[in-house]
Order: C-alpha cells, then structure tokens, then sequence
C-alpha cells in the first residue's frame, strides 16, 4: 500500500467522512421507486466495505490507496453513486458512438474529439461535429438537449441557418450523451465546462470571435451558465431552458428527484445550487441573451421568466410571438430579449416555426458581432517563456504578486508585496496550449495553484509543483483598459486582489467572479528588458468603474 496521492504526490491523505454518503443511500433506499431503492441498497453495501480517502493537498478522491478512482475533489465512490448509475442507465442508448461523424445535410462538416482542460474527469474527451464557413463571421456553438445528442434536429437545422449567413458552427456532445465521455450530468454548470473545454480548442485552431453559445433545454442551462461566466462569450441563445438544474432535475427525472443531492456528491461540492442563476451577481461583460420558450412549457414559463429578470441579465424587452404572425422585431439596442412563444410546450417547440424568433436569432448574430468591435479592440502580446516577469497589481501599483516569506514548499501562501529584486516575485509564463498558460516561480520549481479544486469565490492561491491540473491553467485577456484580467481555466474565476488588504503588505491573492475592477487587473512586466513573443491574448468588454470592487457576498476562502 502506498502513503502518497496518485495524483500529485502528496502524503496529505485522509480519510473521507462517509456520513454524507451514508444519508444519501439511505434516502434512495427509502424512495418508493423500487429501482432507486435496489440502487441505494447497493450503494450502502459498496459504501461500507469500501472506505473512501481524499487528498488534503490536491483534492484527488479515489477508493483506496492502492487502486484511484476517476479523481476530481472529494469524489471517492463516486462511480457507485445510486444516481449515477441509474443516469448511465438511462442515457445508455444515447450514447450512440456508432453515429455518423456529422449530419448528412452537411457533408463539408467533420467530427472532433478534444481533451478536456477544466473537468477533473482523467482522460476525458468532449466530441462533435464542426463546419467552417468561408465568410468566417464568427462562431456558434450550439448545444443538445436531454435525451439526445450533437445529431438534435432542431441544432443541426440551427447550425445550418447560421452557417448560411456566414457563420461557422460547432455542435459539441455534451457529458454522458453522444461520444463525449461519461462524467455525471450537472444540469447546468458542469455541462458549462464542456463548452468552455470546446472554446478553448476553437481559439487555438484559429476559429474567429465572436463567440455566440446557443442550446435547447439541457442545453440552454449549459449555454447559459458559460454566458454568464465566460467573457469570450458575446452572445446566448436559450431555447426553452428550465429554471435552475434542480427544476430541471424535478421534471425531466421526478423519480430521482428526492436524491438530486447525489450528484453534489458525486462532484464534492454543491454544484446544483452553484449552477442556479438567480445567486449570481450582474454579468459584467453583458452578453446579448435572448430566451424563447412555450407558453405551455412543462417547465414553467413564469420560473424561467424570474431567471431573466434576476440581477444575473437584469431583464429587458419581453415580446409574445406565434406561428403565423410575421412582424417586425421590436427590441430595444442593448437589452436582453424574452420572447413568450403561443401555444407551444417543450418537447413541441421548433425555433424556426415562429418568424419572429428567427428575426430575434439573426439579430442576435448582428449584435454579437458589434459587441465584439465595440469591446475587444486589442491583442495583447506576453513576453516568451523565458522572460522572467513580476505581476503587479493595478489595484495597488507598488505592490506584485510575492511567493511568501521566500518559502519554496507546496502549499506556500502567495499574496501582494511591496516589490523589491528577490527571486521570489519573478515568474515566467509558459504556453501550455489552446491559449492556456502556468505561471511558475523558476526559483521555486512551482507554480501558482488555487488551492481550492472546486474554484469557488474566494479560493485562495499558493504554490504547488505543476500536475497538469485545471486549477493550474490560467488565461490572460486584455481590452482597451490598462491591465490584463488572468482567468482560471478550471473555475472560469478570475485571479483576485482582496480588496479589503488591498493597500497593506501580505494582501490575500484568491479568485473571484469577473466584475472588471482595479483589483482584477494586472500589469505583466519583465524584470530585465526582453523580446515579446506572439502569444495573442483575447480581448474582454472593459469594466464601466475602475475601482476595487469590495465583494458583498459571503466568502469561501479555504
């Protein structure tokens, strides 16, 4: 037996509580569907003769110390889950890995298959179909719904009305439908991280912004998830989204419903409640966002309608719409747009039966491609990989980022410092590919980790040696604002200055949701004089108040 995590090293090992695993199958034992209670019976069996054990250091779950699990944060046991197993059921035919490659109404499409960088699932591959077009407009991504795959007829009928205007399309299988791989449906946010997975992919082969995300139930909670995280995402589309993943999970599965809470197990932190809209704060790079959605919606037209009036989009234009009624479009510039859709419900409703949500989606498109000049005016350039940098702090100008106290272990605090000539605020930033990057301390040998595997706001960072970990991968985007923002690759949270310590010596480094402020924004210097390389960093929507932005919400720094 070994005494160290097979994912990063560390001899940080305990053992997990089992209470919550515990309760869980219990409840699924009690349920009244005799599958779900065979499922939980099974479940506490595995549960009690197989102890579960996490990594203090890194957050890899795995079953026992000789023999890892699938990894990510606090998931031991997590692939005898009663809810997982009954989803992998469930999902089974609509796996279709004997598909065709891409749709036959588009024959110059192919198929892709991209490692993904955010998801702690190992060796996990997100697959689809793409079509480059040669107007090379900008680019959709358009997701399916439950039950289905990148083969959805109303996303393929999507794709090829985008397409002949100009536009090139990618239609990703989102996790456990399709090809993509099997990692436990989260109704929203994990789905996200799909997408995002697939961007990254987009803009290392050269695909053009503005990036436009669209999807249909399932997929328009992933799509609206990354909308309102991702600033590379100009544009949504949402055609007939459920509420928040839990109203989802209540009326697609209802017989799984009293154990949804298995699947914040399965993920090791409460990824349900974290996909849910209504608890974000305004999206600071203000997408354009359209919804459609039936009248007659299983879901519920008036939960949904809460959603797009929450703080999150802060409302906007709300217009009805039916099949036969052809008028022109009455949407304000810069709103959002709700389109209330006659005698249609869920599984019935087609986008291009109503003219005026069709208007909606090409203007859409149009709008997406302003926000795009309007907000991304530059390409920045980093210095090469063998050029040493401080990172200095915009909000703070004298002070860099600063490996404490010259400590070189993992796990050393990182924070703001009043800069001097040491080694320990001189870092290089290394290509890593698909516009990702580490940032590692050459002295120390590590480089800059959220210590946190979940990347909730307020996850702190420190040094660790580098394990190829999503928590380790940073994107750097700048606009026509003084500064660059550095965005986690795993959370899509950006590196942070404590605003409260912002002016003293030993300032907290975390990562917090993008609200644009000083304390978000860092200059990237060499220490000595040195040739730029051609890295192109991508552009954001510049704050409207450049101010340190003090957060309202209660932390959870670890």
């Amino acid at each position: 037996m070994t005494d160290v995590c097979p994912n990063c090293g560390s001899v940080s090992i305990a053992s997990n509580p089992k209470d919550l695993r515990r309760t869980a199958a219990a409840a699924a034992m009690a349920s009244s569907n005799p599958v779900l209670s065979v499922l939980g019976a099974v479940g506490a069996a595995v549960n009690a003769v197989s102890p579960a054990f996490t990594c203090q250091a890194c957050g890899h779950g795995f079953e026992n110390l000789d023999h890892p699990s699938t990894g990510g944060p606090s998931m031991g046991g997590k692939d005898i889950n009663p809810i997982y197993i009954a989803f992998k059921a469930m999902l089974l035919k609509h796996k279709t890995r004997s598909r065709p490659d891409f749709p036959e109404s588009f024959p110059e499409a192919f198929a892709f298959s991209d490692p993904k960088w955010v998801d702690p699932y190992p060796n996990a591959h997100v697959h689809g179909w793409a079509c480059r077009s040669e107007a090379n407009k900008g680019t959709l991504l358009a997701a399916h719904g439950w039950f289905s795959n990148s083969f959805e007829d109303r996303i393929v009928r999507l794709a090829k009305h985008a397409h002949q205007k100009g536009w090139n399309v990618v239609c990703p299988d989102l996790r456990m439908h399709g090809r993509s791989h099997n990692a436990c449906p989260s109704f929203g946010l994990a789905e996200s991280w799909d997408i995002s997975s697939v961007i990254d992919w987009l803009f290392s082969q050269g695909y053009p912004a503005p990036f436009v995300v669209a999807g249909f139930s399932l997929g328009s909670l992933a799509a609206s998830n990354l909308a309102a995280r991702d600033p590379r995402v100009s544009a949504g589309f949402f055609m007939a989204p459920p509420a928040w993943p839990m109203d989802a999970v209540g009326v697609t599965v209802k017989v799984l419903a009293p154990s949804a809470k298995l699947i914040d197990w399965w993920y090791g932190f409460p990824i349900m409640g974290a996909g849910d809209l209504r608890r974000l704060g305004p999206v600071a790079h203000k997408p354009h966002i359209v919804y459609a959605m039936g009248e007659k919606d299983m879901y519920g037209i008036e939960k949904t309608r809460s959603v797009f009036r929450s703080r999150c989009w802060g409302g906007g234009d709300e217009i009805t719409a039916s099949r036969s009624e052809k008028r022109k479009l009455d949407w304000k510039a810069d709103t959002n747009l709700f389109i209330q859709c006659i005698d249609a419900g869920h599984q019935d409703f087609e986008w291009d039966q109503f003219p005026i949500v069709v208007n909606a989606f090409d203007e859409l498109l149009a709008r997406s491609i302003k926000h795009e000049k309007t907000n991304r005016k530059s390409a920045a350039k980093l210095p090469s990989s063998s050029t040493k940098v401080r990172i200095r702090s915009l909000g703070s100008p004298s002070r860099v980022i600063d490996v404490s106290h010259f400590g070189y272990k993992d796990g050393t605090k990182i924070h703001l410092w009043e800069q001097h000539k040491m080694e320990n605020q001189k870092f290089v930033i290394v290509p890593i590919g698909k516009g990702v990057f580490k940032i590692e301390c050459p002295a120390a040998e590590k480089c800059i980790d959220v210590a946190d595997s979940r990347g909730v706001n307020g996850s702190v960072v420190h040094l660790w040696k580098y394990v190829d970990g999503g928590n380790q991968k940073w994107r750097f985007f700048a606009d026509d604002q003084e500064g660059l923002l550095i965005q986690c690759a795993h959370s899509g949270r950006f590196l942070d200055a404590d605003a409260d310590g912002l002016k003293r010596n030993g300032c907290k480094i975390q990562c917090w949701d993008y609200h644009g402020g000083l304390n978000q924004r860092w200059i990237i210097e060499p220490c000595e004089p040195a040739t730029q390389s051609n890295a192109v960093v991508k552009t954001v929507k510049p704050a409207k108040k450049q101010t340190a932005k003090k957060k309202t919400t209660k932390k959870s720094a670890k």
